[in-house]
């Protein structure tokens, strides 16, 4: 009566269909120090010192040049390189979280609203970060001087 599974819920221990999940979520790739947490995934706030020392090199790259332009390109390829190895991951990972609680649709559903809001999270990040490096850290470099 009751013990079969919902065929339009997943029980936890189904894979997830590889047809229908995206294997990179955009959400993940955009934020994921916001999406991840939210999602169950909790290691993913280590982005946030990742991206604070990905700034700091960046910022001394444009000061002082030389070698810190090299180590600042090494910073940013590592960094991407690790925020492309977790997006790849983190949507099965999520969505195994969830299985037993969601379908696939609605989970699709709500992965293409998140992917929407860390994208306009991402580029107000990105504003305000520039801003505040020009403005406030560098203010030499924004006015010409």
């Amino acid at each position: 009566m009751g013990d079969a599974p919902s065929p339009e819920r997943a029980t936890p221990g189904d894979a997830p269909s590889p047809e229908r999940l995206s294997r990179l979520s955009l959400a993940a790739l955009l934020m994921p120090a916001v999406w991840g947490p939210a999602h169950g995934i909790w290691a993913s706030v280590f982005f946030y010192p990742l991206w604070l020392i990905a700034d700091t090199c960046f910022v001394n790259a444009v000061r002082h040049g030389g070698i810190t332009i090299f180590l600042s390109a090494v910073v940013f390829v590592g960094t991407a390189l690790v925020t492309v190895l977790f997006s790849w991951s983190a949507n099965r990972i999520a969505y195994q979280r969830a299985a037993g609680r969601v379908t696939l649709e609605r989970y699709l559903r709500r992965e293409r609203k998140w992917a929407v809001a860390c994208a306009l999270i991402a580029v107000v990040l990105i504003v305000v970060a520039t801003w505040y490096n020009l403005a406030v850290r560098m203010p030499s470099l924004a006015l010409g001087a």
